[in-house]
Parts: structure tokens; C-alpha cells; sequence
């Protein structure tokens, strides 16, 4: 085996070397490395106001706008579960979170107070998110209503509301949740392109149809730039086309679409409720955040379940939500614990001997219903099984 012979360095290599080195600093130097170390570079200082004038401009553009607001799905990408992209972290840091709100990212952004949109439907001019009591349509609470800011908290206020109205004012002004607050508000403040000519709800959203309903549909949680934006459950994306043309095809919604509240919709004999209240990054919420809202939801259930006939229970976590919630209220729940299926049934007793059905139904999201997993025969027919059996027997 022969040895390897010694590398001989010509005289025109050893020439060239020093302008080699010199190209690759230049490179480093444009790139914002040392030349030396290769480590970043730290930026010139600016103006802090300039900065942070741009930061807003640029967050109210859209360009830090995180992948789930632009429309990635579930669990698309590290940032889209820790709530952002790593400039829209940044921004926040800057010009956002040292007030606290999202409101104070405006504020940080130069502007005089939260920049005012009007309503698409009701006129009039709101921030992003949207205080209580300045005349949101339909909004029930107003700047006296308690605030639950701990877990506890949400147990004590949802366990005292005297009715149905009180409940929904303290759940739509809920901030136990840090990051779900943190998410829903940031929604709010860098908005969907399209609709950024709109001032977003940003806040928990209640309850939303009859208050003595026969069927209660539950589903996972407000879609950042839907409900989060409307403030009604289900209105302004595609899961809601989808619900509401089917409801209103079954004879319980008077429109078959839902965009905004003032359109007219009404529900009858059926009310919409979600597990969790805040948009969730990812659409996916802790099981921590699952149980911290879940007295919200034991507390609607004991106000609506009297006349309630029938639950339709939306994707596996609706299904998972609503057999836990009532088996937290004595309900008897069968055993073993009945599986989640699109049409799946099971039949409840509630302490007084009477029987409600849990039905199963997939989700109306983009993912289910342009795959064709679900159809609208499909949704047919389930809330044609649901309105039978409502019939009185």
C-alpha cells in the first residue's frame, strides 16, 4: 500500500489565499457575522421610536404575521405551537408584551391608542381585541363584570352565576389562560390579510342559540381568525359554512350562513357551545387549559340540560369533552367508555330518570370536508337523526 506523497503548496495557491480569505469576510460582513468568529454580529442601535413604529407598521401589514395565522394547520411547524414566529416573538418583546396587552403593542407602536376599525355589519369603531361594554353588538358583559384570572377563579365565578346571561358575560371576559390569552390577543392585534380592515373580538367566546334548547352541539374551540374575530361561535370560517347551512337545512338556523353578528342568524331549538373558549395555537389546547375552562362548560350544561334532547358532540375532543363533563355532573356514562365515530350513538340518564343521546359527528373542518371524510349528506342525515329524536315520543 502505497503511502500518500506530501501536498506541495504552488506559489500561486499560497497568492490566491489572502484574496480567498478576504471574499469570505466580505461575505461574513455582508451576512452580519464576524469575520472573525463567525458569531451574529450585534445590530446598529436606532431610534427606539422609529423601531418601534416600524415593528407596528409591520405587524399591523401582516409581516409578522405567525404560520397559523397565515393559515398552517394543526401543528405545523415548532412555532406555530409556541405561539408565533420568531420576528413576531421578537415584536412582542419590543413593543408588545413590556404593557402587558395587546392593546400596549399598538400603543408601543406609536400610534395613539389601539388603532380603530369599524364593525362590518354594526358600523361604529373598535379596538383589537375589544374591551367590554364599548358597544360591541351582542356583547354581554361591560367593564363591572368579574374577571376569573386563575383556574380558581373560573370554578368560583362560573359556579355563581345566577343565569345563563351572567355566565356568558364572565366567560367572555376570562383570562386564566395565559398563553391562550396571550394567542388569542396577538390573533387580534397582526389579523388575517383579508380581513384586516376588521376589528377582532380577541376574547373568549360564549355560548351562542336558544336558551332552552333540545339539541346542544359542542365543539373543540374558536378558530383565531373565526369566531376569535366575530365573537360568535362558529361564524367566519369554513367549519361554520358548513354547520350552520346544515342546521338551517334541518329547520334550526333562519340563515344558512353565519359571518358576522347582526346578520340575522338565529338558532331554534339548538345552541352551540365549545370545550375550550379562547383559540388555542394549533387548534390544539393543554389538557391544563382543557380543565381550567371546563367549569365554563359544567356550568352551561346544568343551565341548558332541563330541555337539552340531544348533544351532537363534533370530533373526537367534543365527543371526549362532553362524556367527561357529564359524568363530572353524575351522570351516569356507560361502560367501558363509548368510542368517538362518525354517527356513533349512546344514551345517557340523568339523575331524574330521564334519557338524553350523545350522537358523534366529524368535524366540518377544510380537513374533513375537502377530503371528503365528511359530506353534506352526511351532515344530513346526522341532524336528521337528531331532530327525530327530539320528536315527542
Amino acid at each position: 500500500m502505497a503511502l500518500s506523497q506530501p501536498v506541495s503548496v504552488t506559489a500561486d495557491a499560497r497568492a490566491s489565499a489572502p484574496a480567498a480569505s478576504a471574499r469570505m469576510f466580505l461575505r461574513r460582513r455582508r451576512s452580519g457575522r464576524c469575520g472573525q468568529c463567525r458569531r451574529p454580529r450585534p445590530r446598529a442601535a436606532r431610534d427606539p421610536a422609529r423601531e418601534a413604529a416600524r415593528l407596528g407598521a409591520e405587524c399591523r401589514a401582516g409581516l409578522l404575521m405567525s404560520p397559523r395565522l397565515r393559515g398552517a394547520g394543526p401543528g405545523q411547524g415548532d412555532d406555530a405551537a409556541q405561539g408565533g414566529t420568531r420576528a413576531a416573538r421578537a415584536a412582542r418583546v419590543r413593543h408588545g408584551d413590556r404593557l402587558g396587552t395587546a392593546q400596549g403593542a399598538q400603543k408601543g407602536a406609536g400610534v395613539d391608542g389601539p388603532e380603530l376599525l369599524p364593525h362590518p355589519l354594526a358600523g361604529g369603531a373598535f379596538p383589537s381585541p375589544v374591551p367590554p361594554g364599548i358597544g360591541w353588538p351582542g356583547d354581554p358583559a361591560d367593564s363591572s363584570t368579574p374577571v376569573a384570572a386563575t383556574p380558581g377563579e373560573v370554578a368560583s365565578l362560573a359556579a355563581g352565576a345566577v343565569d345563563l346571561h351572567a355566565l356568558d358575560a364572565r366567560i367572555s371576559v376570562c383570562r386564566a389562560c395565559p398563553r391562550l390569552v396571550s394567542w388569542r390577543e396577538e390573533a387580534a392585534v397582526a389579523k388575517r390579510k383579508s380581513f384586516a380592515d376588521q376589528p377582532y373580538w380577541g376574547r373568549p367566546v360564549p355560548g351562542f342559540g336558544d336558551e332552552a334548547p333540545e339539541i346542544l352541539v359542542v365543539g373543540l374551540a374558536p378558530a383565531a381568525n373565526g369566531s376569535n374575530r366575530t365573537s360568535r361561535m362558529f361564524t367566519g370560517d369554513r367549519a361554520g359554512d358548513w354547520l350552520y347551512a346544515a342546521l338551517c337545512r334541518a329547520g334550526f338556523a333562519a340563515i344558512p350562513t353565519s359571518t358576522h353578528v347582526g346578520d340575522g342568524q338565529r338558532l331554534q331549538r339548538a345552541r352551540i357551545m365549545s370545550a375550550v373558549r379562547c383559540a388555542p395555537p394549533g387548534n390544539k389546547p393543554t389538557t391544563a387549559e382543557r380543565d381550567a375552562c371546563a367549569p365554563w362548560m359544567a356550568a352551561e350544561l346544568a343551565e341548558v340540560l332541563p330541555t337539552v334532547r340531544v348533544i351532537v358532540a363534533l370530533g373526537g375532543y367534543g365527543w371526549d369533552a362532553v362524556l367527561r363533563s357529564l359524568r363530572d355532573a353524575g351522570v351516569r356514562i356507560p361502560r367501558p367508555k363509548p368510542r368517538f365515530g362518525h354517527g356513533a350513538r349512546t344514551a345517557v340518564e340523568l339523575s331524574g330518570g330521564r334519557c338524553i343521546s350523545v350522537l358523534g359527528c366529524f368535524h366540518p373542518s377544510q380537513q374533513n370536508t375537502f377530503t371528503g371524510r365528511l359530506t353534506e349528506k352526511m351532515l344530513d342525515e346526522l341532524f336528521a337523526d337528531a331532530r327525530a329524536l327530539c320528536a315527542p315520543e
